[in-house]
């Protein structure tokens, strides 16, 4: 018996791509560019003098130095001082004179007189 044969053939098939990158260029023209300065603009720097006080009347009272003024003050202190005790005195002196004159020149009176300021 003949029994059909089939026969199968099989051919490898290539397929084939084939790819290559197109040239890749990036130009650019220069940048137009434009620095100006202007050099004629002025810079105004202004300053106040600061006025500082510092008092050293302390510091020169602890040095035993007294500004002119202090002196001035004391040194009219004094006087007045002098001048209320010159009067006391004076003061006493015509008391006494008289209380002298008044008991006619005696001692007691004198005395007593004294005693009387004293205390």
């Amino acid at each position: 018996m003949n029994m059909p044969i089939v026969e199968i053939t099989t051919t490898n098939a290539e397929l084939g791509i084939k790819s290559s990158r197109p040239p890749f260029e990036i130009s650019q023209p220069p940048a137009d560019t434009e620095i100006n300065q202007n050099l004629t603009d002025t810079v105004e720097i202004s300053t106040k003098a600061a006025k500082v006080n510092i008092d050293q009347s302390e510091a020169f009272a602890d040095a035993n130095l007294i500004s002119p003024l202090q002196k001035t003050k004391q040194f009219a202190q004094k006087a007045n001082q002098t001048a209320t005790e010159y009067t006391a005195k004076k003061a006493r002196e015509g008391e006494q004179l008289k209380a002298i004159e008044n008991n006619g020149g005696g001692g007691k009176a004198k005395l007593r007189l004294q005693k009387k300021t004293a205390s």
